[in-house]
């Protein structure tokens, strides 16, 4: 690995960003995100007044308000609104309901409803949609297909654009195509923009019993507009939308599509929350720095070509990386090539990123960080002086820094058939990172991977399984601990410590996402006391290296 080495200039710092960082438990709670919400396919973010006809999540509502004002609907009087919201499966109004055409009489000219209809998968059922809401005085502006056919919408296409459904398949962002008797392939919801006839002058016209016709429109205006300010045009490209997950940490994306092109060129990513702008603003730093490390010919990453805003929220411009996710590629077996890949690539960017680090400042982050974990998880105090006199022991190893990507799981890894490994997502890369911490990263989540087929009961127990108690996998694991360690020129003796503190550091990380009466069964801090635990851990004594676990 020696032609990899590195031309990075080093930092002096060690950690800073995860420093630098509050962690508040209970801030980035699972479900607090509002999903591929329909709200993005507008022509502007800047909602205005906005009335709510059906029921929506909290996290939803929460999201409009902060793109406009919420006012309460009325029969009669007061100002006029400029969204209709009809909500969100299951409880959202139907476009055939009666009271429809007496709340659209309130919208300001130019005014837009946007709904949904739950599991439409028909050309017929697509035309009632469109006689339903001719009904109460409106015709479609945009008609769109959304995943999943019910609750939280995470992905959003035009109708009919086949091929940008078939590449989020591919990505594992979208249902099957299914046949139908009328012909229409698609089995999903309907989600719809429509505005009072009068204010469309090119509205979506259905013949009785008639398939959507190909929307191959552009991109929302808004994005257009920040995207061109950029001086980025991307005015032909077609899109698909992908909202995944369930926190307000994670983006929405755009997927940019060349006019016949079967794979996007350009991926936007875009925060649900401004709160989380500075993850964007990191990863495009880090892409660009990428850009002078050689990781070798079969290592993608994307190229950031641009960070914009709009309505307040981070925009960062990707090139798109080709692959199917790494879960469909990997064998799961100990000899598995999409593996040794993978972790291939991980010792790449430790060996092309190594920097030295003051013995001040290693010492000085790794002790804020346990600081942070025993306030979190109040430790024991052998818990605590196991992990002080880990810190000791890196410092006096002359542990480096290297370029840490911070969450190398199999989810955000893609494989090609060919054999090239695609790496997503850096937004939570630290320049100044710490060896072997991605690396244990990937091994955990290969670990819950590959463990499934047999053994479902939790992700937890399946890395306990292949990190702690000792499987056929820990020999494979075992063995890139060693490789890794050999190629950045590491000792033997600071495996075993920096194995301890990366679950110190991921169990801070975790916190966000904990209530504080959760605290005590996060996943890392768990698996962190598993390693210091009095019981057999014959596999960790392999993982790391041999008998110098136990040593104080």
């Amino acid at each position: 690995m020696a032609e990899h080495e590195a031309s990075v200039t080093p930092t002096g710092s060690v950690l800073a960003r995860t420093s630098a960082t509050d962690v508040v438990p209970g801030s980035n709670l699972r479900q607090s995100a509002a999903g591929g919400c329909l709200v993005y396919v507008l022509p502007g973010l800047n909602l205005g007044r906005i009335g709510l006809a059906g029921g929506s999540r909290p996290a939803t509502v929460e999201m409009l308000a902060r793109h406009g004002e919420i006012v309460d609907l009325w029969m009669g009087g007061g100002r006029p609104i400029d969204l209709l919201w009809l909500g969100e499966d299951p409880t959202a109004m139907s476009p055939a309901d009666p009271r429809l055409a007496g709340m659209t009489a309130h919208l300001a000219p130019g005014g837009r409803v946007v709904g949904e209809v739950r599991r439409f998968g028909s050309g017929r059922a697509v035309s009632r949609l469109g006689d339903d809401l001719v009904g109460a005085g409106l015709v479609i502006e945009h008609l769109v297909w959304m995943r999943p056919g019910s609750g939280p919408a995470r992905t959003i296409v035009p109708a009919a654009d086949e091929a940008a459904i078939r590449f989020l398949m591919d990505r594992g962002l979208a249902a099957p195509l299914a046949a139908s008797p009328s012909g229409n392939r698609f089995s999903l919801r309907i989600g719809f923009v429509a505005r009072r006839q009068s204010d469309a002058p090119n509205p979506i016209r259905l013949a009785e019993g008639a398939a959507p016709s190909v929307d191959r429109g552009p991109a929302p205006r808004w994005l257009l507009e920040a995207m061109a300010e950029g001086g980025l045009d991307i005015g032909d490209h077609r899109w698909a939308f992908s909202a995944p997950g369930e926190y307000a940490s994670q983006k929405v994306i755009w997927y940019l599509f060349a006019p016949d092109a079967a794979v996007p060129d350009l991926v936007l990513k875009m925060t649900r929350d401004s709160a989380f702008n500075n993850r964007l603003e990191n990863e495009v730093a880090m892409l660009r720095r990428l850009e002078e490390v050689d990781l070798g010919p079969n290592v993608q990453v994307p190229r950031a070509s641009t960070l914009g805003s709009s309505a307040g929220l981070a925009i960062a411009v990707e090139s798109s990386v080709e692959g199917e996710p790494f879960a469909a590629q990997a064998s799961l077996e100990p000899d598995d090539p999409a593996l040794a890949i993978a972790v291939d690539a991980l010792t790449r960017l430790g060996a092309a990123t190594k920097a030295p680090a003051s013995a001040t400042a290693l010492r000085d982050a790794l002790t804020v960080n346990l600081d942070r974990c025993n306030r979190l998880y109040e430790l024991t105090s052998r818990e605590r002086a196991f992990l002080t006199t880990r810190i000791e022991r890196v410092v006096d190893l002359d542990c480096p820094t290297v370029l840490m990507h911070g969450d190398p799981g199999t989810w955000n890894l893609l494989l090609t058939p060919d054999s090239r490994l695609g790496i997503l997502d850096w937004e939570a890369a630290e320049p100044d990172g710490l060896p072997l911490w991605d690396l244990f990263h990937l091994l955990r989540s290969y670990a819950t991977l590959a463990s499934s087929n047999w053994l479902p009961q939790g992700s937890l127990r399946l890395a306990r399984r292949q990190l702690v108690d000792g499987s056929t996998l820990t020999v494979t694991f075992a063995a890139a601990v060693a490789a890794y360690r050999e190629a950045l020129g590491l000792r033997a003796e600071i495996v075993e410590p920096l194995y301890h503190l990366g679950w110190v550091h991921r169990a801070v990380k975790e916190a966000s996402r904990l209530t504080p009466d959760r605290l005590s069964r996060g996943h890392y801090v768990r698996l962190l006391r598993s390693g210091m635990s009095e019981g057999a851990t014959g596999g960790l004594d392999l993982l790391v290296g041999g008998g110098e676990r136990r040593a104080g």
